[in-house]
Formats: structure tokens, C-alpha cells, sequence
């Protein structure tokens, strides 16, 4: 019973992940200005949105992990 609820809740935080990340992916992605042109607020709200991004990547494959091992 216990390991169904932890793949479950492994299940459900894969998929908020990715769409966190996609979702900061695509607003990254999105950025029409040059460095340059960035006021220091919108430069700290990219280095926001980097830091989301990879730390979204980075619980993406731990959790990714965790549920290969659940799965055998």
C-alpha cells in the first residue's frame, strides 16, 4: 500500500515538473531582448526563470530515477 501512494505521488510530481518546466522553457524561450536592452529587474527575473528551469530539470531526473527503481 505504502509503495502504490509513493508511486503515485511520483507520478503526479513528474507531471507538475514538466509542465513547470516547459512553461518556464517557453517563457525563456520567449525573450526578445538583448542583454543590453534588459533592465536590471528583467535580467534578475531571467536569472529567475534559469534557475526554475534547471532545478525543474535536475528534480525531473532524480524523480525520473526514483521511479525506474519503484517500477522493478
Amino acid at each position: 500500500m505504502m509503495s502504490f501512494k509513493v508511486t503515485e505521488y511520483v507520478d503526479e510530481r513528474l507531471v507538475e515538473i514538466e509542465k513547470l518546466k516547459s512553461e518556464t522553457f517557453n517563457w525563456l524561450k520567449n525573450v526578445t531582448k538583448t542583454v543590453d536592452e534588459l533592465t536590471k529587474e528583467e535580467e534578475i527575473e531571467i536569472l529567475e526563470k534559469k534557475m526554475i528551469y534547471y532545478s525543474a530539470s535536475g528534480a525531473l531526473e532524480e524523480l525520473s530515477r526514483l521511479k525506474k527503481k519503484l517500477d522493478e
